[in-house]
């Protein structure tokens, strides 16, 4: 089963009932910050944040001012320690507790883990080989099961250190020290060592697999991502491309307009000269056909009694000034006409010249807006021909480790609560 790393603190009451030093601990009183002190220091313990820290260290401080020769007030709190990631902390009390008397040997596993926790590897790999050295070397029918929870943290331990942190302590040393404890705990207990071992790598090629399968994810939407950043390069650069070719023709016709504008502008300029001279010219004749009519007007009132005797006898004597009103007429209409056909023309390239100006403010106004367009496509397309020119960054699987593959609490989880309610019931009796 892969459950014993998990569960290998559970046995130690059943050393402790075996007589593992459990007559030699001092009772605490039920008064006195007795089982209720502990059972606060375990509370406050429970988090690790800088105020439940402070607290905790209060709560211990206060029960060994009452109980000052009691060293398991120095376990529990060791214990606290470790759950508050405090390992440097911890470990000098668990090793006045351990040092103070004869312990169960599920007692010194708080203390490897805690030293495996401080990279302390050599004092880990001493502790285990001291450990395996207490292993029963009678003859017995069947393995002690709480050994064999013993072995199994052991071989999970060895275990971590090979796969997980190989470069955690020198070689020769940790060959050394697995070579020892495998020899104290000979075959019955081997099964176990295994057992404790192969549950590393088990999680271990879990985790692998898991992170595996997760590159091959983040590998696959690296590639959609890298076709998609392909295809939107291509449609900038073909958006770039349409729109230069709108800037050029937008540029073409608005050149086109304002040639023609200035051929108008030029027409326009003769026109009103030549529409200028026919005015004053109009005006010359219109001032000579009113002098005319006046002059005819006033000859008729002065011979109105001889025309009216001589009439049907000869040609009447205002005949030529009449021609040369007809004469004058009809030059002046003449003008007129010209003056008529003048205006019109103007008139037609006046309009013609507003819908050139129409024209080359619109085309203006589309060049513009395709060299914004121009301006920013490219400068999109630019940011992904960057991105596409990275080179890509592959991890392996196991050359590097992740926090949760390098830390040990994932292949030996740490019991603070089981071990807290074993530590209470230690002050309950």
């Amino acid at each position: 089963m892969i459950t014993r790393p998990r569960t290998c603190i559970l046995y130690i009451l059943a050393f402790v009932a075996a007589g593992y030093g459990m007559c030699a601990r001092p009772a605490i009183s039920r008064g006195s910050d007795g089982p209720s002190g502990i059972a606060k220091l375990f509370d406050l313990g429970a988090k690790s944040t800088p105020p439940a820290v402070a607290a905790a260290k209060d709560q211990y401080e206060q029960l060994r001012r009452v109980h000052p020769k009691d060293p398991r007030i120095d376990y529990a709190f060791g214990l606290v320690l470790v759950n508050q990631h405090k390992y440097r902390d911890a470990l000098p009390l668990l090793s006045r507790y351990l040092d103070s008397g004869k312990r169960a040997p599920n007692e010194y596993l708080i203390k490897i883990w805690a030293e495996l926790q401080d990279r302390k590897v050599v004092g880990a790999l001493e502790d285990m080989a001291m450990l395996s050295r207490q292993f029963p070397r009678a003859a017995a029918a069947e393995p002690d099961p709480a050994f064999c929870e013993i072995a199994s943290f052991l071989g999970a331990a060895f275990g971590y250190l090979d796969l997980v942190r190989p470069d955690g302590a020198d070689g020769k040393l940790k060959s050394q020290k697995r070579n020892e404890v495998l020899a104290q705990l000979g075959a019955k207990y081997l099964p176990a060592f295994d057992e404790g071992r192969n549950i590393v790598v088990a999680r271990l090629d879990e985790l692998q697999t898991e992170r595996k399968s997760k590159e091959e994810q983040v590998t696959a939407a690296a590639e959609k991502r890298l076709e998609q950043d392909k295809s939107v390069l291509e449609g900038a650069r073909t958006t770039v491309a349409a729109q230069q070719e709108t800037i050029q023709s937008s540029a073409e016709s608005l050149q086109d307009a304002q040639r023609e504008l200035a051929v108008i502008q030029q027409q326009l300029s003769t026109l009103s000269q030549d529409r200028a001279r026919l005015s004053a010219q109009i005006i010359a004749l219109q001032a000579q056909s009113s002098q005319f009519i006046a002059s005819i007007n006033n000859s008729s009132a002065n011979s109105s009694g001889i025309n009216g005797f001589n009439r049907g006898l000869g040609p009447s004597p205002l005949t030529p000034q009449v021609a040369q009103l007809q004469s004058v007429a009809m030059a002046l209409a003449g003008l007129n006409k010209q003056a008529f056909n003048i205006d019109r023309q103007m008139l037609t390239l006046q309009n013609r010249a507003t819908a050139l100006v129409a024209k080359g403010a619109k085309e203006s106004e589309t060049v513009a807006q395709s060299e914004e367009v121009v301006r920013k496509t490219s400068k999109q397309a630019k940011a992904i021909e960057k991105k596409l020119r990275r080179p890509e960054t592959t991890t392996k699987s196991r050359a590097v480790m992740t926090p949760k593959m390098a830390s040990l609490a994932t292949y030996i989880p740490f019991p603070y609560d089981e071990e807290r309610e074993r530590v209470l019931d230690w002050f309950a009796r």
